[in-house]
């Protein structure tokens, strides 16, 4: 399974800019990591049962008042707030992510691998999300990747075999 996001809220909350080996090529790499907080309908992109697996509906507690919601998808109480962060196995070689600058003169935009999934699910409906994108920098990037480090920008995330165009640093 893989997820997309467009034009989300996120923090860059790491840069790795390192050396490794292609053979005997030593070769730029870089691992940006990311994290943002989403409504926790992104868990239905990583599995159809994976939400209502974490959360209930308000009122499905005995006692408990009438929902301010009649809407049998709004799931915001949380099931199981000691489970902690999940680690989520994903795997999306090659996906399109844009860090979205202040200008679109300054989005960077990549051709990543995103692994390392992480999710923290949170009482009321949000879960904390956190990946990893890792890809060769041309020297322009690892400037403008450093530049965005501990900032809250823009995020888009599409997978490299999702049937429309890359994400647009336009939108």
């Amino acid at each position: 399974m893989a997820f997309s996001l467009k034009k989300q809220s996120a923090k860059v909350a790491h840069v790795n800019l390192r050396e490794e080996k292609h053979g005997d090529e030593p070769v730029l790499a870089c691992d940006v990591e990311v994290t943002a907080d989403v409504p926790n309908t992104f868990l239905s992109q990583l599995s159809p049962t994976l939400k209502a697996s974490l959360y209930q509906a308000e009122g499905a507690q005995v006692g408990a008042q009438t929902p301010l919601i009649d809407d049998g998808t709004h799931l915001p109480v949380l099931l199981y707030p000691q489970l902690g962060r999940i680690a989520w196995e994903l795997k999306m070689p090659a996906a399109h992510v844009v860090l979205h600058g202040a200008r679109k003169s300054e989005d960077v935009v990549l051709v990543a691998d995103v692994n390392k999934l992480r999710l923290s699910p949170k009482e009321g409906g949000t879960v904390e999300i956190q990946f990893r994108c890792q890809f060769p920098p041309v020297p322009e990037q690892v400037g403008a990747v450093g530049a965005m480090l501990g900032r809250t920008v823009k995020v888009s995330v599409k997978p490299n075999d999702a049937p429309d165009s890359p994400p647009d640093s336009e939108e």
